[in-house]
């Protein structure tokens, strides 16, 4: 993902989260499409403020924590909330989320050998005219990630229904991830993985599967990530890459 910015949404439309580790933290703007850092102290008080405390609450506990005055506490806390409101986060907007990636058990890991699982194994051949829907589909969310935002795009794929299921084909999932990944190489500019996953998700969905599209991130390093689900398992990615990221939300 960038970190050029978008464009500002109205604040109670905001979709920004807090991520946080015992390194810190960082703020994920899906509206901006950009990640700011935080150092353990300021990530500590943005968690406090999350929790409810109030601000004096939130000076008196640092203070305490960090066995300082309140006076220089309380001026870095107002800094602090200065800044972030200059960028529109404000602590309503915020939803705090633990960097603790799930680690994922033998026993969840799906059986799709066609990504990272089993080098041997025959990928499922897609139809071409489901390589051409992807083509098209990466087209149209590479125009709203270039004019809109990351929220727009996420919101785009969560009012996309799932569509009826004509055929049991066992292939089904694995045709449509082959052929959104032939439509990343064939596609003129370079597909990030949000964009990509959002393909695979609506296409999906419009073949009667029950997709979400997942939206995670980590502290250290700060990075995001996106990635599609059936039931629970990762189909268009390594299986175990929730040990490595914290979900934010899905869509």
């Amino acid at each position: 993902m960038t970190s050029s910015s978008l464009f500002h949404a109205d604040l109670d439309r905001r979709s920004v989260y807090l991520i946080t580790s015992q390194d810190g933290g960082a703020f994920f703007d899906l509206d901006n499409d950009e990640f700011l850092k935080l150092n353990p102290v300021a990530a500590r008080m943005w968690t406090l403020i999350c929790a409810g405390n109030t601000e004096s609450e939130v000076v008196q506990i640092i203070a305490q924590e960090c066995d300082v005055d309140q006076e220089p506490v309380a001026e870095d806390l107002r800094n602090l909330l200065r800044n972030a409101a200059e960028r529109g986060i404000i602590p309503g907007c915020v939803q705090h989320r633990n960097d603790e990636p799930a680690v994922s058990s033998a026993a969840s890991q799906p059986a799709f050998p066609w990504y990272g699982q089993d080098a041997g194994a025959p990928r499922p051949q897609p139809k071409g005219v489901t390589v051409i829907r992807a083509f098209l589909a990466l087209a149209l969310f590479d125009l709203i990630l270039s004019t809109r935002s990351l929220n727009a795009l996420c919101r785009a794929v969560s009012k996309r229904p799932v569509g009826r299921r004509n055929l049991d084909d066992p292939d089904l999932i694995g045709r449509i991830c082959t052929a959104v990944e032939r439509a990343c190489v064939w596609y003129p500019r370079k597909v990030v993985c949000l964009q990509r996953s959002a393909v695979t998700a609506c296409l999906l969905r419009a073949f009667g599967v029950r997709a979400e599209m997942v939206v995670a991130a980590k502290v250290m390093p700060t990075l995001a990530h996106a990635w599609v689900e059936v039931d629970g398992c990762v189909v268009n990615d390594f299986p175990k890459v929730k040990n490595f990221y914290q979900s934010i939300t899905s869509y």
